[in-house]
């Protein structure tokens, strides 16, 4: 249970399968902005780079696992409402994950069935030959990809949009473009955000003055960083402060 979520992105080897309980989370993965609601489930592809966050408290459930079925590749990046049954599998995971004798087996079994039952369903859905995505849009993705994890790596100093274009080779009007096609946001402000969400998780650290933190970040001054703050979180960093206690 998370409130005021921010994960700054990895990449493994396993599957990752994202249940969001309550709230909702925002998955960016290979380019995309899967935002998962109430009771909706994704599962994300290994060696896919992905972060995460969430603009309200959210409840949610990640489970890492590895499977040799290539067949869970068609799951990937969809979101999906989940059944009564769906949900009840869940749970029982869950409340089995308590257990002390065999739960391990118990829970790797309860998933097996809830990815064979997402896994029929989409067969069901699904035309014998699926389409491809256009060559075009496969591409978008993958430039969209490159820059949410160039702004991910260089969050902690000022990034100006050109260095953020130079970094894919693109130019900013069509920088501008994917990033309010695929991520809902322009460029500027994801990376305004991004900041933000690091300088939150330095805040919660308590470990560092808010003069120390509005360096680490890159800013000119504490009275720079605390507008930037104010500006894109709508409280002052010490606000937000008081309001974790």
């Amino acid at each position: 249970c998370s409130s005021d979520f921010y994960f700054r992105g990895e990449r493994h080897e396993a599957y990752e399968l994202v249940y969001v309980d309550r709230g909702q989370l925002h998955n960016l993965v290979g380019g995309r902005d899967i935002l998962l609601r109430q009771q909706q489930l994704t599962l994300i592809d290994r060696n896919d780079w992905h972060t995460q966050y969430s603009d309200l408290p959210v409840n949610f459930l990640t489970v890492s696992f590895r499977a040799a079925d290539d067949a869970l590749s068609m799951l990937c990046g969809q979101a999906f409402s989940l059944s009564a049954a769906e949900l009840s599998l869940l749970r029982k995971m869950l409340e089995e994950n308590r257990q002390e004798r065999y739960c391990c087996d118990y829970v790797e079994s309860l998933l097996k069935i809830l990815l064979i039952e997402l896994l029929r369903r989409a067969r069901k859905q699904l035309p014998e030959a699926a389409p491809q995505l256009p060559a075009t849009r496969h591409a978008e993705h993958q430039i969209v990809d490159q820059l949410v994890q160039f702004v991910s790596a260089n969050a902690g100093r000022r990034l100006s949009l050109q260095e953020l274009a130079d970094a894919a080779h693109i130019s900013l009007p069509y920088m501008h473009r994917l990033f309010q096609t695929h991520l809902g946001l322009a460029p500027g402000q994801y990376i305004a955000k991004i900041r933000m969400e690091e300088a939150k998780t330095l805040l919660r650290s308590g470990s560092l003055s808010m003069g120390a933190v509005a360096r680490e970040m890159g800013f000119s001054s504490q009275q720079h960083f605390s507008r930037q703050f104010r500006s894109v979180c709508g409280m002052t960093p010490s606000e937000y402060v008081r309001s974790l206690r």
